[in-house]
């Protein structure tokens, strides 16, 4: 499965280093399956942090690696 994050900077390998405690899910690194979303989060990131450039960071992620 494809996932997508949407920021001002490429995300090569995701670290959850710092966050906002007051965002909808809490600490985290968020991720999205619809690129249009990842889009629209990078454009916003942009317009909130004034510096960077839009990007979209992709990664492949299997399921199967997962534990039950």
């Amino acid at each position: 499965m494809k996932l997508y994050h949407g920021s001002n900077t490429v995300v090569e390998r995701p670290r959850i280093i710092k966050s906002d405690l007051r965002l909808d899910f809490g600490k985290g690194f968020y991720l999205t399956s619809d690129i249009e979303q990842a889009k629209r989060w990078a454009e916003l990131t942009l317009k909130r942090r004034n510096e960077g450039s839009p990007v979209v960071s992709f990664y492949d992620f299997d399921a199967d690696l997962m534990d039950d």
